[in-house]
C-alpha cells in the first residue's frame, strides 16, 4: 500500500490540494468538500458556491480534510464528502470527523449507488447525494438539514 505522500507525488494532489471560493458577502461560514476526483472536485465547489452565503473550501485527501476540522472543531458547518478515496473511505471520514464536532452537517455523496438514504442517516450523515447530482437537489437536501434556511437568514440580514 503505498503512503499519503507518494498517492500525492504520483497523483499531484499536493499541488491543488485546497481551492477556496469566497461567498459574495464576507460570512464567517465555511463549508467543505472532500473528493479525491480531480475532476469533480472543482465542478462541486462551483455548484456549492452557487449557493452563496458561506466559502467553500475543498480537499482532495480525506486526510488533510479531517486535520482541518480536528484543528478548530466549529469552523465548519457543512461537509460534503465522497465516499470512495485512498486511505480513508467516505463512511470512516464521517464519522472521525464527527467525533471532533459533533454539530457538523456531513452529506456522503457516492456515484456507486450502495446506499440508502436511511443508512446513511443512521450513520450519522445529514444525508445522501447520489452522484451526479442538480443543483436543484443539493440545494433540497441542504434546506431539509437546516443548512440553507440558516444561508438565506445571513444572506438577508
Amino acid at each position: 500500500m503505498k503512503d499519503m505522500n507518494s498517492f500525492e507525488r504520483e497523483s499531484g494532489i499536493n499541488q491543488i490540494d485546497t481551492f477556496r471560493q469566497m461567498p459574495d458577502s464576507l460570512t464567517s461560514r465555511r463549508w467543505m468538500i472532500v473528493d479525491d476526483n480531480l475532476d469533480i472536485l472543482p465542478l462541486m465547489r462551483d455548484m456549492l458556491s452557487e449557493l452563496r452565503g458561506a466559502e467553500v473550501e475543498s480537499y482532495a485527501s480525506p486526510l488533510k480534510a479531517l486535520a482541518a476540522v480536528t484543528a478548530d472543531p466549529d469552523q465548519f458547518e457543512l461537509v460534503v464528502t465522497d465516499f470512495e478515496m485512498p486511505f480513508m473511505n467516505g463512511l470512516e471520514l464521517g464519522r472521525r470527523m464527527r467525533a471532533s464536532a459533533p454539530a457538523l452537517k456531513i452529506f456522503l455523496a457516492t456515484g456507486g449507488g450502495f446506499f440508502r438514504e436511511e443508512f446513511t442517516r443512521n450513520a450519522g450523515f445529514s444525508g445522501l447525494l447520489n452522484k451526479p447530482f442538480p443543483l436543484g437537489k443539493l440545494r433540497d437536501a441542504l434546506s431539509r438539514a437546516g443548512v440553507m434556511a440558516n444561508a438565506e437568514a445571513l444572506m438577508t440580514a
